[in-house]
């Protein structure tokens, strides 16, 4: 469950990317 908020959080504010 938290994999996907973490992932929808981090593509909204593009963190995934460093």
């Amino acid at each position: 469950m938290v994999g996907s908020l973490f992932n929808m959080w981090c593509t909204f504010e593009h963190a995934c990317l460093g």
